[in-house]
C-alpha cells in the first residue's frame, strides 16, 4: 500500500472482513492508527458473519471504551451476535442501551431487535418491536415467524404468517415451512 489513510486502512479491513479472514483484520485493525465508526462496524459484522459472536461483543466493549458512538449499522451488527447467543439478560441490555444512545430505530435496527428478541424467547418484545416496524416486509416477517416457530409457540407463528399472506406482504416458502414444522407436534398437518 504506497499511501496509508482512513480510507485505504478502511478498504482494506471491510475486504478482509467481508471475505472472513479474521486473523488479518485483526492485526491491521490494530495497526490502523485512527479506527473510525466504520473500522468498528466492520470487524463486528466480520465476526458476526464468522460465527463468532463473543468476539464481535468483545469489539463493541472495546468501541464502547473510545469516544467512537454506535450507528444503527453498528447496533444492527452488535444485535446479531446476541441473536447468535441467544441470551435474554444480553438481549434486554442492548434493546435499553440502543435506546440511551439514540440509535436510529429504522426497519434494518428493529428488524435485527425481532430477530434477536424471538431468538432468545422474548415473544413479548419480539411482537411489540415487530408492531413499531412502519413498512413491515418479508424480513421482519421471517424473523417474527421462525421465532414464533422455533419456540413452540406455532399457532402465534401461522397467525403472522397467515396476516402477511393476507396482506400486502409477500409470503416465503421458508417462512410456510418453519409454520408447517411447528404444527407437526399437534398433529394438525
Amino acid at each position: 500500500m504506497s499511501e496509508r489513510n482512513v480510507v485505504t486502512w478502511t478498504t482494506m479491513l471491510v475486504d478482509y472482513t467481508k471475505n472472513g479472514l479474521m486473523d488479518a483484520a485483526r492485526v491491521l485493525f490494530d495497526a490502523i492508527p485512527e479506527k473510525t465508526l466504520v473500522c468498528w462496524t466492520a470487524m463486528m459484522s466480520g465476526y458476526v458473519q464468522s460465527g463468532l459472536p463473543n468476539e464481535a461483543l468483545e469489539y463493541f466493549r472495546m468501541m464502547k471504551g473510545t469516544c467512537v458512538k454506535p450507528d444503527a449499522f453498528a447496533m444492527t451488527s452488535v444485535i446479531s451476535a446476541l441473536a447468535q447467543l441467544g441470551r435474554p439478560d444480553l438481549a434486554n441490555w442492548i434493546t435499553t442501551l440502543a435506546d440511551r444512545q439514540g440509535v436510529e430505530q429504522n426497519e434494518r435496527v428493529l428488524t435485527s431487535l425481532v430477530d434477536m428478541h424471538a431468538k432468545c424467547d422474548n415473544i413479548e418484545e419480539a411482537c411489540l418491536l415487530f408492531e413499531e416496524i412502519p413498512q413491515t416486509d418479508v424480513f421482519p416477517y421471517s424473523a417474527l415467524i421462525t421465532g414464533l416457530a422455533s419456540h413452540g409457540h406455532g399457532i402465534r407463528a401461522l397467525e403472522v404468517f397467515w396476516q402477511n399472506a393476507k396482506g400486502k406482504g409477500r409470503t416465503r416458502l421458508y417462512n410456510f415451512c418453519w409454520c408447517t414444522k411447528c404444527m407437526l407436534p399437534y398433529g394438525t398437518c
